[in-house]
């Protein structure tokens, strides 16, 4: 593993600083986590979070969007954001010598752009193209039908990018009113890893955050609707079936998501899996088949998603119960536990060779815990993992009266219903 020291601050502002400092490289990853997502907005403004995103780019009094950049592009950098149902983030990765820079852009970009009326017309149009891009994807538009399937009327089960209706009647007096709720100091952390010197760092975020608005957010995300399960059909000419099955589940702070997740690795989490060897290597019935645990602040939920042709969709559905019911009987031989837990420490300890990862686990850990475990003891957690543990998790939470299902493409309306579940 890398050589790599965690640090936290918490300025007065009540803004907090988490840096993991790594001595093996020269890049550093650092992020503007804004605590807020569209799981906070409301039927009326789906989307907005998404919109503030991409309006946060558009320019400030010391930078057109082009400058902003050219900013990082020109030092051999890069600069993105992305929002989630939870959270919205600014990141770049820059070499250590440049980092003020990408203080002072982050900054400038997140306290002072200027969200002007003429880019926000410009930009919803972008949005509705966005939003035309995923309908036109059904395998990640099947992701968003299950979610309104699985979370009903709750936040939870807004899309992220909004709807065309919504996205079209946003105004700048919403985008400047919600920026005021929660784009606020204490509802945001700044994580930073890779080569940088933690105080140095602070000095630098206190120059450009200095007397920005402090409090807490004004409103919160209420709790998660209860998951009553459900079934949907959406009837399109798709080539393929797509397919999601999924049940309540466990939070991101729940300390037995990790054998949450070592059940999924086994499940559905790679080749060696039962899913793909089953639906994929024995029954030659999909392309693509996975398992995915999605994980909030107070909630989760547990799947699986795959795609199959219209003919082989009754099978494809009949298999993927039977594997779902081996979990909940609990027919977990113990070399495939072992196999699972070695390969869920595998990908953990490979995707955290790079810093951005680092700084998006860092920044998570601090939002959700206001903790940080290191990787190590991380690992072991992974390890301590048993059998009955993975028993435990499978029996509590497939539970076929709370199942959410969603399937696409060119079959009957009845597809769900027609099945022994």
């Amino acid at each position: 593993m890398p050589r790599s020291t965690h640090r936290r601050t918490e300025l007065s502002s009540g803004l907090r600083i988490v840096t993991e400092r790594d001595t093996s490289v020269r890049s550093v990853s650092v992020g503007v986590w804004i605590d807020v997502g569209s799981r906070y907005e409301t039927p009326a403004l789906a989307g907005l979070s998404h919109l503030i995103e991409h309006m946060t780019f558009k320019g400030t009094r010391r930078r057109n969007a082009r400058q902003i950049v050219e900013e990082f592009e020109a030092r051999g950098g890069g600069v993105n954001a992305f929002t989630s149902r939870e959270q919205t983030c600014f990141y770049a990765k820059v070499l250590d010598t440049h980092l003020p820079v990408a203080i002072d852009v982050l900054g400038d970009i997140v306290r002072h752009s200027l969200y002007d009326v003429r880019e926000l017309g410009r930009e919803q149009k972008i949005i509705l193209e966005e939003i035309k891009d995923v309908h036109d994807t059904p395998s990640d538009w099947i992701h968003d039908l299950f979610a309104e399937v699985h979370w009903g009327h709750a936040a939870l089960g807004l899309p992220v990018l909004g709807h065309k209706a919504t996205v079209k009647r946003a105004r700048r007096d919403d985008i400047m009113a919600y920026r005021r709720r929660f784009y606020r100091a204490r509802n945001t952390v700044i994580a930073a890893c890779g080569a940088v010197d933690h105080d140095k760092f602070c000095a630098l975020v206190q120059g450009r955050f200095d007397g920005w608005r402090g409090g807490r957010a004004a409103s919160s995300a209420g709790p998660a609707a209860p998951v009553r399960g459900g079934k949907r059909v959406i009837v399109k000419e798709t080539a393929q079936t797509h397919l999601v099955i999924g049940f309540p589940s466990m939070s991101y702070v729940e300390p037995r998501k990790y054998a949450l997740l070592v059940l999924q690795q086994l499940f559905g989490g790679g080749m060696s899996s039962r899913l793909f060897q089953r639906i994929r290597e024995e029954l030659s019935l999909a392309y693509n088949v996975y398992a995915f645990q999605d994980a909030y602040r107070d909630c989760g939920v547990f799947g699986l998603y795959m795609a199959t042709d219209r003919k082989n969709a009754a099978r494809a559905l009949e298999a993927s119960l039977h594997e779902l019911g081996r979990l909940k009987r609990g027919d977990l031989p113990a070399t495939e536990v072992h196999a699972a837990r070695e390969q869920l420490k595998g990908h953990m300890v490979l995707g955290l060779e790079n810093t951005s990862s680092r700084m998006n686990r860092i920044a998570r850990h601090e939002i959700y815990t206001g903790d940080y475990l290191s990787v190590p003891d991380t690992l072991k957690r992974i390890d301590r993992v048993t059998r009955d543990d993975l028993a435990d998790v499978a029996e509590e939470i497939i539970d076929v009266q709370r199942v959410s299902a969603t399937a696409m493409g060119p079959l009957p309306k009845t597809f769900l219903v027609d099945r022994d579940w």
